[in-house]
């Protein structure tokens, strides 16, 4: 019989991509849980801005030149309307003013300056992403105070979602949902949606980060990587402190990936995701450096927030020891200047120049006193973390930062509750050889910036995420713990919640 020759196997041609809608619709069903999560998130967020702290009546039109004066715009910032949210309180009316001004085709300039006098003065006391956005809100049609507030909701609401992502991604299904329920219900991570305040945009891009972060160790390449510094470079554009992350996140994490490439490929993918990072953040640095008298990175703001917390009340005053001081700024007529000579009409001062002077005068000061440094620096880091003197901190964020008393009492309760089992969610992810370095990474520059400035609960917000994420990490892992006791015990077999590890 004539020998017969194997035929050559047919060649099968590869399977076809999943369409966009596929894949968009595939990831919808597997995460439904998380979905659910963040729209009751949004709702409660939703009714928190309508009902229980409502919008003041707000004549929008005073975002016109010459709309108020110097001196009523004071008063307001000093007596706010503490029944509802009055935009005209710190922070939030740069943002709802700098917003309308981008939208307005102004550009990125002080929106004081403008409002007293009309005058145009470029700014960068905050980085523009928040304002971006207030900008983008505005030209759709959402105007009103009352609608910029919800539409920051809807900003909470992506970051309950990612929060659960992150949650997933380290421990499993379970540990996501938990941690999207806890961000869901958590106040200090939907209070400031209500503020109009940057924090609304931050959290979703924190937790951006440490999805990207874990995807890098998961599959260092140079795709992660870049992604990484893209994360971190957005996150850097809403808050300028974000910066620090790359440099202590990234060499953690590169440097544990080293026996697991070939020669110099971890220094490589490091290097690539902090120049991605600085990259991100060039035009905004290169705008500053070409548009203000003295050099400016990342924010104008900081000697003004040096100089608050660098006087004798602040460093002797054992009642407000760490904490944000109006008085180093009101008793002193130099310093009180310098935040004059940021928004009086005509003084001809930028703010690179009056961020500099007040720099000046803050180290000047701290230089003066080194033995009392390290205690105030202490207390700073005792209060941001609410190790020092809490319930007056509690009463700081009601009057200071004026924050409804409610969510501010339920927020610190939870707070304090999630500790224990963050810990041992840590400890969980160290046991299953997953880095905790990205989540360490973000509670060092908290307290970097706590120890540099003042102690402001607000400033913690990155790591409400990172305590969100490991208390929900140790709980599963005690969920765990005790189903595994039961089925050792010979207890009747019921079937374990199921829990997929991602």
């Amino acid at each position: 019989m004539p020998s017969q020759t194997p035929s050559a196997p047919e060649a099968t041609e590869p399977a076809p991509r999943p369409s966009l809608g596929t894949r968009v619709a595939r990831a919808t069903v597997r995460n439904w849980p998380l979905i659910a999560i963040a729209v009751a998130g949004l709702v409660l967020r939703l009714l928190f801005v309508t009902v229980w702290w409502p919008t003041c009546d707000y004549d929008v039109s005073i975002w016109s030149a010459g709309g108020v004066t110097l001196e009523q715009g004071l008063d307001k910032v000093k007596n706010p309307d503490r029944e509802c949210f009055d935009v005209a309180s710190g922070d939030s009316t740069f943002y709802f003013g700098q917003g309308r001004m981008i939208a307005d085709g102004e550009g990125l300039g002080s929106p004081f300056s403008y409002l007293i006098n009309g005058e145009y003065q470029p700014s960068a006391a905050h980085p523009p992403g928040y304002s971006t956005f207030l900008a983008t809100a505005n030209l759709v049609g959402l105007t009103t105070v009352a609608q910029q507030r919800a539409a920051s909701t809807v900003l909470g609401a992506i970051g309950v979602f990612l929060i659960g992502l992150v949650g997933q991604r380290l421990a499993g299904r379970r540990a996501g949902i938990l941690a999207a329920a806890l961000a869901a219900v958590y106040p200090f991570l939907w209070i400031n949606d209500g503020k109009l305040m940057s924090e609304s945009l931050y959290i979703p891009l924190v937790a951006t980060v440490l999805l990207a972060a874990y995807a890098f160790w998961e599959r260092p390449r140079p795709r992660t990587a870049l992604l990484l510094g893209l994360a971190v470079g957005v996150a850097q554009l809403v808050r300028a402190e974000t910066g620090m992350i790359a440099w202590i996140m990234v060499p953690f994490l590169v440097w544990g990936m080293r026996d697991r490439l070939k020669g110099t490929g971890w220094l490589k993918l490091g290097a690539l995701a902090i120049v991605t990072a600085q990259v991100v953040v060039m035009p905004w640095t290169l705008r500053n450096l070409t548009t203000f008298e003295r050099p400016v990175f990342g924010t104008a703001g900081v000697g003004i927030v040096l100089l608050s917390g660098s006087c004798d009340a602040a460093y002797y005053d054992e009642e407000t020891l760490g904490l944000l001081n109006f008085k180093c700024l009101e008793d002193d007529p130099e310093a009180l200047g310098f935040i004059l000579a940021a928004i009086a009409p005509g003084s001809g001062d930028d703010e690179s120049v009056v961020d500099y002077q007040a720099r000046e005068k803050a180290l000047a000061y701290i230089a003066d006193h080194p033995g009392r440094t390290p205690v105030v620096m202490a207390a700073r880091i005792g209060r941001i973390w609410d190790l020092y003197k809490p319930g007056q901190n509690t009463d700081v964020d009601v009057f200071l930062e004026v924050r409804p008393r409610g969510p501010t009492v339920w927020g610190k309760a939870m707070y304090f509750a999630m500790w224990p089992f963050a810990i041992v969610g840590l400890v969980a992810l160290r046991k299953r050889r997953l880095p905790i370095s990205p989540l360490l990474a973000i509670f060092v520059m908290t307290s970097f910036v706590a120890v540099i400035s003042f102690a402001l609960s607000r400033y913690r917000v990155p790591s409400e995420v990172v305590l969100v994420v490991a208390a929900s990490v140790g709980i599963d892992q005690l969920l765990r713990q005790w189903w595994d006791r039961r089925r050792r015990s010979g207890a009747p077999a019921t079937a374990e919640p199921a829990n997929m590890t991602a």
